[in-house]
């Protein structure tokens, strides 16, 4: 993952969200994961998440306790 940058496209399946508890609110899912990192995504398909499928994910609205240049392994 060595082009990612605030704000670039990344897919996150069903299997990675598992991993989070995930809350929704107006316009946004947060994943919350409190030992790595608590970041807002914008939903660009947000009907995915409801039906389990794959979902693609605007990450312009990142912000995070960890570095930007090396995000986690879990958000694949």
């Amino acid at each position: 993952m060595s082009d990612w940058t605030p704000g670039s496209m990344m897919l996150i399946t069903r299997d990675a969200l598992n991993q989070f508890v995930v809350t929704c609110t107006a316009g946004a899912i947060w994943l919350h994961d409190p030992l790595l990192f608590d970041i807002p995504l914008t939903v660009v398909l947000a009907m995915n998440v409801i039906t389990g499928s794959r979902v693609f994910l605007n990450l312009r609205q990142i912000t995070s306790r960890y570095n930007p240049e090396d995000p986690p392994e879990m958000v694949i």
